[in-house]
């Protein structure tokens, strides 16, 4: 609802204040259509079964896509050579699952992803401790 809003524009990022439910705070890309939500101090993604579709359990074995996807040290071009290398992925070679749409990298898509890995750990574990 457009009048519940207030939105601050800089070049191609906005950020928007919510004022119906709870007070939220969203940074915006420039065609309003992908954004981050802030809540207090923390990053938060809306995870409620009820703003979801085509919910399935996810199949692949996170361990897999981890094992696959290379971390790298590095500096971006705007970093000056003294400061500390930076640790991530590379956009190219991240699996699709955590891919976003404007070229970077869904953070709670690879936390989860990281969930699920641990899952199958625990799983690995409790079939070498004999108890599954």
């Amino acid at each position: 609802e457009w009048y519940n809003t207030y939105n601050i524009r800089r070049g191609s990022a906005t950020l928007k204040f919510l004022a119906s439910g709870s007070p939220t705070i969203q940074a915006r890309n420039y065609w309003d259509d992908a954004y981050g939500t802030f809540e207090g101090l923390a990053y938060s993604n809306v995870s409620r079964r009820e703003e979801k579709k085509d919910i399935e359990i996810y199949e692949k074995s996170a361990l897999d896509l981890i094992e696959d996807t290379p971390v790298y040290s590095y500096r971006y071009n705007s970093d000056l050579s003294m400061e500390p290398k930076r640790v991530g992925l590379i956009y190219d070679e991240a699996p699709m699952e955590i891919m976003q749409f404007t070229g970077g990298i869904d953070v709670y898509g690879m936390a989860s992803l990281m969930w699920k890995a641990i899952q199958e750990l625990n799983h690995e574990i409790n079939l070498l401790k004999g108890a599954v």
